[in-house]
């Protein structure tokens, strides 16, 4: 076929019989627009009428594409044995699934209408009647990344909207100028599962992330921090009469993680992105944030860094397993520090002055800025024995905090040798990943959906969402890479 162009000559091009109608309305469409816009909505109109147009044009160019890719690398209908490909066999589950031969499937773009698809599924011979986790699946649909009938870069568009989005309401209305329109369920079910799978690859790749660099001779710092948000948990016992569950809205402390690299001047490096990973997992029932801080730190290769600096307010459940950590990574001592963060050592300052009720404001005001010049000075055995001259029983256990981390509170040291004081760090990311997505009036999470959402959001604000696409997008029954 060909057409012309405005201005230039005729060009004439070889074009699919697939392709011939959408292409066709393309330029029927470009030929129909007015050249003389006379005002903005008339050219909000044309803008629209074009990329309808195009719309098509791609849909009809993707279906094209997946189809031919699905049936070459599909065998034909037999039982999966030594006929069907490696990939497949290991996918599949050879023992247990079976070729039910090719259905018709319905897959979202991330542009355009859906695309009908005709592909193998394989499913039990014996799960009818029966509810299994996988009763069945599209290996050469899974195989390509496309899960949930949904293309990958939909499912990527659409998991890093909800992340960045301050509800799922939000990222509806964001997808939804993009041309995407997906319902509330879908959405939800789409965004859970593409967590889900991110966070087993995580774990299978032992936390190894794509296209990481090397740490050799880095000065790397963890900071740790708790926060907090409710979750929900349903009451034991009868539906009530509107056949509602009756709940409670516990506060717990989702638990943050943050790795980053700093320079000779105690400097955040700009050629290593920060690593930011929580968990809303209770201590009493796991140390699940310190296994993803191990992993994390055993994939960089941490024993090949100049030094780690662990900095945090100093809770006994962050220092209390940092011993065993340092044993299990074979780090020395000459290569870890622990410090406590500044700020936290100046609130304790200020809580012990607080005991002491018999005080002016400005007496008060006067003993804190002693201390905190002190503490900052690296004076802190001075401040120590200020505070054991104070009354009550309150600032004794004040006291006792400084007497039991003064070695971590040498802040003259630090700074001269290049390290942080503040875990400001892990604090900011607590406020963008928690507080202004999990922590709200009326918000409460069930577990399990805001693990997800924590593990979207610390990624997409990190900057390192093109590490955690290619997890979500490969699946939790192929062999680890």
């Amino acid at each position: 076929m060909s057409r012309t162009a405005s201005s230039a000559e005729p060009v004439s091009i070889v074009v699919p019989a697939e392709l011939q109608g959408p292409l066709l309305d393309f330029l029927n469409a470009y030929q129909q627009v007015p050249r003389n816009v006379s005002s903005p909505q008339q050219l909000d109109d044309i803008e629209q009428q074009l990329a309808k147009a195009s719309d098509n044009l791609f849909s009809a160019t993707m279906q094209t594409i997946t189809q031919e890719t699905v049936t070459f690398r599909e065998p034909s209908r037999t039982r999966l044995g030594s006929l069907v490909p490696s990939w497949l066999r290991l996918l599949c589950q050879p023992k247990a699934f079976k070729n039910q031969g090719r259905r018709t499937v319905s897959v979202r773009l991330s542009r355009g209408s859906a695309i009908s698809i005709r592909v193998v599924y394989y499913s039990r011979k014996c799960d009818r009647g029966q509810h299994r986790e996988h009763k069945g699946c599209y290996p050469a649909l899974e195989c390509l990344g496309i899960f949930d009938r949904c293309s990958p870069t939909l499912a990527s568009h659409a998991a890093l909207t909800v992340a960045l989005s301050g509800s799922f309401d939000e990222a509806r209305q964001m997808l939804r100028l993009q041309g995407i329109a997906l319902n509330g369920k879908t959405l939800t079910n789409l965004v859970y599962r593409f967590a889900t799978r991110a966070r087993q690859n995580l774990r299978r790749v032992h936390y190894r992330l794509p296209g990481q660099p090397t740490v050799k001779g880095m000065r790397l710092v963890v900071a740790l921090d708790g926060g907090r948000a409710r979750l929900r948990q349903n009451k034991p016992g009868k539906r009530r009469k509107s056949g509602r569950h009756g709940y409670r809205t516990p506060w717990r402390e989702p638990k943050l993680l943050c790795i980053y690299a700093i320079d000779e001047n105690g400097k955040k490096s700009k050629t290593f992105k920060p690593i930011v990973d929580g968990t809303f997992e209770l201590l009493e029932e796991s140390e699940e944030i310190f296994d993803r801080l191990k992993g994390y730190l055993a994939a960089l290769r941490v024993e090949e860094a100049q030094a780690l600096v662990f900095i945090g307010d100093g809770a006994p459940w962050v220092t209390n397993r940092v011993p065993k950590l340092l044993k299990e990574l074979n780090l020395t001592e000459d290569q870890v520090h622990v410090v406590v963060d500044f700020y936290h050592a100046v609130e304790h300052v200020k809580a012990a002055a607080e005991t002491q009720k018999k005080w002016t404001e400005t007496q008060r005001k006067a003993w804190i800025k002693k201390q905190r010049s002190r503490l900052y000075r690296g004076a802190v055995a001075k401040a120590i024995e200020d505070m054991e001259q104070l009354r009550g029983k309150k600032s004794k256990t004040e006291t006792a905090y400084f007497v039991l981390r003064k070695e971590q509170m040498q802040y003259s040291a630090f700074k001269k040798a290049g390290w942080p004081i503040g875990s400001g760090a892990v604090e900011s990311a607590m406020r963008r990943i928690v507080n202004l997505r999990l922590k709200g009036a009326g918000m409460f999470w069930l577990q399990a959906n805001a693990e997800h959402v924590l593990l979207l959001r610390c990624y997409a604000k990190a900057g390192r969402w093109i590490d955690l696409l290619p997890l979500a997008l490969r699946s939790t029954l192929l062999p680890t890479p």
